[in-house]
C-alpha cells in the first residue's frame, strides 16, 4: 500500500510538472505573437527608420508656400538618405513599404519654418481625395522646428494629402519632413 501511495505521488508530481511546462510554453508563444504581429495581420514593421519626403531638398514634396495641398503616394515609395544642405548628395533606396495594401501609416512629421514666415500656421495630414479635416496635426510659428507623430489613414491607392494653412497670405517657405 505504501508503494502505491508513493507511485501516485510521483505520478501527480509528473503531471503537475508537465502542466506547468505546457503553460510556460504557451505563455511564451502568446507573448511573441503579441509582440511581433504578422504581416498577414495588416502590420508591417520597417527594419529601420526611413525618410519618405524632405521638401528642403524637393524629395517627395516641394516647399509649401501659403495655404497649399500636396499629395504623396506611400505604396512602394523610395526612401531618401540626405543631409541638407547637401541635397545633391541625396541617394534613394527601398523604403521597405509594401507596393500595395497600405491602409494607414504612423509617421514622424517635422515642420521647419524660417524667420521669413511671420504668421502662425498649421499642417494637416489626411487620406488623399477626402475632405480636409478641421483639426491639425501640427501648429507652428515662424523660425521654428516642430514635429509630431501622426497616424493617418491612406486612400485605396496608399496616398495621403498634406495641407498647410498659414493664418495669413504670408508666402514664407514651410518645409515638411516625413519619416
Amino acid at each position: 500500500m505504501k508503494q502505491s501511495r508513493k507511485s501516485s505521488i510521483k505520478l501527480a508530481f509528473s503531471l503537475f510538472t508537465a502542466v506547468i511546462t505546457i503553460l510556460s510554453l504557451l505563455t511564451i508563444l502568446v507573448s511573441q505573437a503579441v509582440a511581433s504581429p504578422s504581416p498577414q495581420a495588416g502590420y508591417v514593421a520597417l527594419s529601420s527608420p526611413v525618410r519618405l519626403a524632405d521638401s528642403r531638398c524637393s524629395l517627395g514634396l516641394q516647399p509649401f508656400t501659403g495655404s497649399q495641398v500636396q499629395n504623396i503616394e506611400l505604396e512602394g515609395t523610395p526612401a531618401y538618405k540626405v543631409v541638407p544642405p547637401n541635397c545633391s548628395d541625396a541617394t534613394t533606396y527601398s523604403s521597405g513599404l509594401p507596393s500595395s495594401g497600405i491602409e494607414a501609416v504612423v509617421l514622424n512629421v517635422t515642420v521647419v519654418t524660417t524667420s521669413d514666415l511671420s504668421a502662425n500656421g498649421y499642417l494637416t495630414l489626411y487620406p488623399e481625395g477626402s475632405p480636409e479635416p478641421s483639426t491639425s496635426n501640427i501648429d507652428f510659428i515662424g523660425n521654428q522646428v516642430i514635429s509630431n507623430q501622426v497616424t493617418v489613414q491612406t486612400n485605396s491607392q496608399g496616398a495621403i494629402s498634406i495641407a498647410t494653412g498659414p493664418n495669413s497670405d504670408d508666402p514664407g517657405p514651410i518645409h515638411v519632413i516625413i519619416d
